[in-house]
């Protein structure tokens, strides 16, 4: 028994705990497959875009998107280049619980003048697993931390309710005995 909860564990933490490392890869853009910078992070679609457009933002990038795409047209990202840029994201559903990220920078808005190696990719992929992931691992903390105080809650409410139904039973029990004991 003691060698399967451990299995367990050891398979639990493996699963909860996948390397995220950014690389450069390509990955389509408006139809076109473009160089760019790519991470697979736990967390869905949505809260992981929103958590990406978030830490952007905090970078003084003025980003607008949804779940799906992510752009911030001629920006200075000082991080990243000293010039004018524009950085576009995409996201790819992995499963339930990870999403594939994938950033491009581009100094035009032809397919020409996308980045896909250089100064300007490596910093960009040192912000991604590093803001960026711890980002999104506090927003996915907090919301397990909700989740779980939410599921407690929800828990005692139930608790509560079942112990009025006894309440409720014990008292009809009482009632009938003392029915049942006149009646004799």
């Amino acid at each position: 028994m003691k060698q399967f909860l451990l299995l367990s564990l050891a398979f639990s933490f493996a699963i909860s705990s996948f390397a995220q490392k950014a690389k450069i890869d390509k990955a389509k853009w408006d139809g076109d497959k473009l160089p760019c910078a790519t991470i697979t992070v736990k967390g869905d679609r949505k809260t992981v875009m929103k958590n990406l457009k978030d830490v952007l933002k905090e970078e003084d990038l003025k980003v607008k998107g949804n779940a799906k795409k992510l752009q911030a047209p001629a920006v200075n990202w000082k991080r990243v280049s000293k010039n004018l840029m524009n950085v576009y994201a995409t996201s790819e559903k992995e499963s339930s619980d990870k999403t594939t990220v994938n950033v491009f920078l581009a100094t035009g808005s032809d397919k020409s003048t996308f980045i896909g190696e250089g100064n300007e990719m490596k910093e960009l992929t040192e912000f991604l697993e590093d803001e960026f992931v711890d980002h999104n691992d506090k927003v996915l903390k907090k919301i397990a931390e909700k989740k779980k105080k939410e599921e407690a809650k929800k828990r005692e409410k139930d608790i509560k309710k079942q112990e009025k139904k006894i309440k409720k039973l014990n008292k009809k029990l009482e009632q009938d005995k003392a029915l049942h004991l006149q009646q004799q």
